[in-house]
């Protein structure tokens, strides 16, 4: 989808990166020239110049205060509707909501995009990527951002399921 591939978005947009893990795009992109707000519960010592240790249900960041919201493999926390939240509440109106998650963790592609649009974003591009991931983007809607939690249409444990990790 041009709208969020590499090189489409304007530097002058402000980008926060939930669950940052070790901070890959801040890195990649902050010598570009883009402002990139990388939030994770914890950071090492090489990457603490990168990441600002939050959750991403809670982060520092204003109301309305950045572009593009990015979850990529983040949403694994019990709370991971909370982040939603959070998400639409740091993304000014008409931004960007990027997700990229596991497929075997989201049984119903459309459920999961009406809970996410049930908060005030518009699914713009969903998609298969390769055989594991499905990525969506969602722009934030007009929707004050203090307007109160709509009641989820779907149960969000229904619609994405807890990270299972197998012993190898």
């Amino acid at each position: 989808n041009a709208h969020s591939s590499a090189g489409s978005i304007p530097t002058s947009w402000i980008i926060a990166d939930m669950g940052c893990g070790d901070a890959k795009i801040a890195k990649a992109l902050t010598p570009k020239g883009y402002k990139v707000h990388s939030f994770d519960l914890c950071s090492s010592e090489a990457n603490k110049d990168f990441i600002t240790v939050a959750s991403s249900a809670r982060t520092p960041l204003g109301p309305s205060s950045v572009d593009v919201a990015v979850f990529s493999l983040s949403l694994m926390a019990t709370d991971w509707f909370a982040c939603i939240l959070e998400a639409h509440r740091v993304l000014k109106p008409k931004r960007l909501l990027k997700i990229i998650e596991v497929r075997s963790r989201i049984p119903s592609a459309a459920q999961f995009a009406e809970l996410v649009a049930n908060v005030g974003f518009t699914c713009e591009w969903q998609d298969v990527v390769g055989n594991y991931f499905v990525a969506f983007d969602f722009t934030r809607n007009e929707l004050a951002a203090d307007a109160g939690i709509p009641h989820p249409v779907h149960h969000p444990n229904d619609v994405l399921l807890p990270s299972l990790y197998k012993k190898r």
